[in-house]
């Protein structure tokens, strides 16, 4: 299944907000803290990762890529 973001590469995963398929060149990286002490990462859109009923956690600006 292609990307549904860039169109072109093979989507590797989904969103964890709205479920679109996404390549690792399109999805977004955020911890997600709860619990004691736990941390759940979250991979998502760019709409996703930015919208603060999808991301709680949202500084309404994660445009940021990881390097590697």
């Amino acid at each position: 299944m292609k990307c549904q973001v860039c169109e072109k590469n093979t989507a590797s995963l989904n969103c964890q907000g709205c479920g679109l398929p996404l390549c690792n060149d399109c999805c977004f990286l955020d911890l997600f803290g709860h619990g004691c002490g736990c941390v759940v990462p979250l991979y998502m859109c760019h709409k996703c990762i930015n919208d603060p009923y999808e991301n709680p956690y949202t500084t309404g600006d994660m445009s940021f890529k990881l390097s590697g």
